[in-house]
């Protein structure tokens, strides 16, 4: 997890590994209290990553690691605004 600058605001960027495996759906989630996280699915379908809502999460970048694992960075799109908390976390669940 890192923060970047993105235009001239900051913005909270992570990076990790998830597997191309239709049994699994990836989420970011997202809020200012753990009782508020609301998730943003991640989707894999033929050669890459899309968000659900690229206007809360973006795919900054992806790179195929081999083997079926995929190197992410996924970028929240609000901005941080100092004394304003923001969660992140990440997901991974057997899908339904």
């Amino acid at each position: 997890v890192q923060s970047v600058d993105d235009g001239g605001s900051s913005c909270v960027e992570v990076t990790y590994s998830a597997r191309e495996d239709p049994d699994l759906q990836y989420a970011v989630r997202l809020g200012n209290d753990l009782a508020s996280l609301v998730p943003v699915a991640l989707n894999f379908s033929g050669s890459s990553w899309t968000s659900a809502d690229p206007l809360k999460v973006d795919i900054a970048s992806e790179s195929d690691l081999g083997g079926g694992v995929w190197q992410l960075v996924v970028r929240v799109t609000d901005p941080l605004v100092p004394g304003a908390p923001q969660l992140v976390s990440l997901s991974a669940e057997i899908a339904p």
